[in-house]
């Protein structure tokens, strides 16, 4: 195939128009610097394109599309501008906010540095796409190459050398390659002449063993494509577990909001105690007693004094999950911690057979492990592909413009023409064959870790109804264990007004009533949080829905159906399964 550009001379004397040669050649690098794009507008359409790689996707994949953008408040500003210095005075910034769980959750999504990670890493990965689908695109290159020449005859010759190409890649494997090469060359001395030469070739591989047609050429950009949807799916399974994580936090803060009022509660009563058996032992009571008391109010200003710290320690947590500086002073809304308690424990309407049935269809990353598996299955196709033996079909066309400045008349009975095979045996096969084997050996580890994804899940889903009904039953003992922990106080304290008991049956039954306080916010919590997480594990959490978090999330199709599972409110007087229902002997 011609690549070679010919070059007609012409000659003209004076030095000054060497410079105006060098003045030509220098106006074309200027003008091709400033065709460029600034590296904003790069930027730009890099986003552009991304955004809606990942639109299409979301809209293929959930039949809806939301607003992405990896833009932050730096984004705006010029990297070599922004300081350490600015960073360091923003981490110092100081205020009040009272934040309910809503404004929690917008917070987060708008500072989390996690969440801001999740969005970047699919940025990346619609990017490397944008590169794949690039390959498969026309590409086209422009070259022009000026240059000055003194010869040993003292004769001063420019030329300008222009080639602009295009480029094809096919899904087939095949390669079009269109060229045109044009030639000006221009003497400075001697008699003015021009002559310029264009010629324009095509050439055209196609391959028919080795690496042929769609499956095998196109698989990086499958694979890319792929990559995407999972990375779109990903990253909407951690949108949601975000959001539940964020919710969860919140109502453990709530949680110990409501240990650090208790203890204090106790506490005072605990000192008020304290008081009256010291006032009793000057002349009625016993010193012991008295001591006993006091003791206990130590013991209840420790508990109180450990609750503060625990609540500060999970406020500043907070404060690094949502993105904003630790010395913002955060108040908490109490109304999440009621609606739960008015909602009570939510049932779930579904049993483990259920929920696994529904997870397979539904949980995105389960989706996604199943997808995976298919991609090794492809990867035995192209790998297999390598121990063929290579097959080229190529064809070749060039045509040569004649005459000075001639630029579009060809002769086209002298276009010349070069087809042909390329054939490469298989001789030499061992990378391509461990290659081949390699891929053998990555599909049966898939299988296995497909299994144990489901396994997984099987047993996740298992664990967290059986947790569910344990925290159910719980609840129930734990209210009436309040109930009677109250009664039981009240109790003692007029037993003990009356002269008819110790201190130390007033003490217990205040300590009692403490732990069974403390014990019902805690599991209430803690069953709202199980539930959400597995909803969220089953793939049927919808956290765009409003209060998502004591909303009832119905299952799909005809799992919708299905009865409540069996989780019996309790009075503490069921028979419990004995050991051998429990171990079948």
């Amino acid at each position: 195939m011609l690549r070679t550009n010919k070059s007609a001379k012409f000659k003209r004397a004076g030095s000054h128009t060497i410079r105006r040669g060098w003045a030509a050649v220098s106006l074309c690098l200027l003008l091709g610097i400033w065709g460029g794009c600034t590296s904003k507008h790069y930027a730009k359409r890099a986003d552009k394109e991304v955004y809606r790689i990942i639109a299409q996707k979301e809209a293929a994949i959930f039949g809806r599309t939301n607003e992405f953008t990896i833009d932050t408040k730096y984004s705006g500003i010029d990297p070599y501008e922004l300081k350490a210095q600015h960073i360091i005075s923003e981490r110092l910034e100081t205020g009040d906010k009272l934040l309910t769980l809503p404004d929690a959750l917008e917070v987060a999504v708008q500072n989390s540095r996690e969440y801001q990670l999740n969005k970047e890493r699919l940025y990346l990965t619609a990017l490397t796409l944008t590169g794949n689908r690039y390959g498969f695109g026309p590409q086209f290159v422009g070259q022009s190459v000026g240059t000055a020449t003194r010869d040993t005859a003292a004769d001063i010759s420019g030329s300008v050398d222009t080639t602009a190409r295009a480029t094809q890649l096919l899904r087939t494997g095949g390669r079009l390659t269109a060229t045109l090469a044009n030639g000006l060359f221009k003497y400075f001395t001697g008699a003015p002449q021009k002559e310029a030469i264009s010629v324009v070739s095509l050439d055209f591989v196609q391959p028919l063993l080795r690496g042929a047609w769609a499956k095998v050429a196109a698989e990086n950009l499958t694979q890319a494509e792929r990559n995407v949807v999972y990375e779109v799916r990903s990253y909407s399974q951690f949108q949601k577990s975000f959001a539940v994580g964020i919710v969860s936090s919140y109502y453990r803060i709530l949680r110990e909001k409501d240990t650090v009022r208790n203890q204090y509660s106790n506490y005072l009563r605990l000192k008020a105690s304290a008081e009256r058996s010291a006032a009793y032992a000057v002349d009625r009571g016993s010193p012991s007693q008295a001591d006993q008391a006091r003791q206990s109010e130590l013991q209840a200003r420790r508990a109180y004094i450990s609750a503060v710290k625990r609540y500060q320690d999970v406020v500043n947590d907070f404060k690094l999950t949502l993105g904003i500086p630790v010395g913002m002073e955060l108040k908490f809304d109490d109304a999440a911690l009621k609606d739960i308690r008015e909602v009570g424990l939510l049932p779930l309407e579904f049993d483990q057979v259920i929920g696994y049935q529904v997870a397979v269809t539904n949980q995105l990353e389960v989706l996604n492990a199943i997808d995976q598996f298919e991609d090794t299955q492809r990867k035995i196709r192209v790998a297999a592909s390598g121990l063929k033996p290579g097959l080229n079909f190529f064809a070749s066309a060039d045509l040569q413009s004649e005459g000075k400045l001639d630029y579009t008349k060809f002769d086209i009975d002298k276009v010349r023409v070069e087809s042909g095979l390329n054939l490469d045996l298989p001789i030499d096969r061992l990378l391509e064959r461990n290659a081949y084997r390699t891929a053998l050996v990555n599909f049966e580890a898939r299988i296995r870790t497909l299994s144990l994804e489901l396994d997984d899940l099987r047993r996740d889903i298992s664990e967290a109804l059986r947790n569910l009904t344990q925290l159910q039953q719980s609840y129930e003992l734990q209210q009436i264990e309040l109930k009677l922990a109250d009664r039981r106080v009240e109790r003692e304290e007029l037993l003990l007004k009356a002269g008819r008991s110790q201190i130390r049956d007033l003490l217990e039954a205040q300590d009692a009533r403490i732990r069974s306080q403390n014990g019902v916010t805690q599991t209430l919590v803690d069953y709202h949080i199980a539930r959400l997480n597995l909803l969220l594990r089953i793939g049927v959490l919808n956290t765009d829905t409003q209060r998502f978090w004591i909303a009832e999330h119905p299952l799909p199709g005809e799992a919708a159906n299905t009865k409540p599972m069996a989780v019996k409110p309790v009075a503490g007087t069921e028979p419990l399964v004995t050991p051998e229902e429990l171990f079948g002997n």
